[in-house]
């Protein structure tokens, strides 16, 4: 085999790679909201609170906490309104 596409094979091919790049189009903008649904190949259960690696990797996406740790500065406040103030 000599390695050279004769001019129908490369037309038919070029038809066929234009027509997969006209459908990859973007679909205009998306509306923010919705659900986000995904399946993952294992039994899952995610709890912020535990210390196995599955929790460890994905609940810091999924959940958030009152405060949150912060190496140089320490706790900081992340849904709570601010850090607690002691009375007494």
């Amino acid at each position: 085999m000599s390695g050279r596409i004769d001019r129908r094979s490369f037309l038919i091919a070029s038809l066929a790679s234009l027509s997969a790049v006209r459908s990859s189009y973007a679909r205009g903008r998306i509306l923010p909201g919705g659900t986000a649904r995904f399946r993952l190949p294992w039994a899952l259960a995610l709890d912020p609170h535990r210390l196995d690696p599955t929790s460890a990797v994905l609940a810091p996406n999924v959940f958030e906490t009152l405060y949150r740790l912060e190496a140089p500065g320490g706790p900081r406040p992340e849904l709570a309104s601010a850090l607690p103030s002691e009375s007494g």
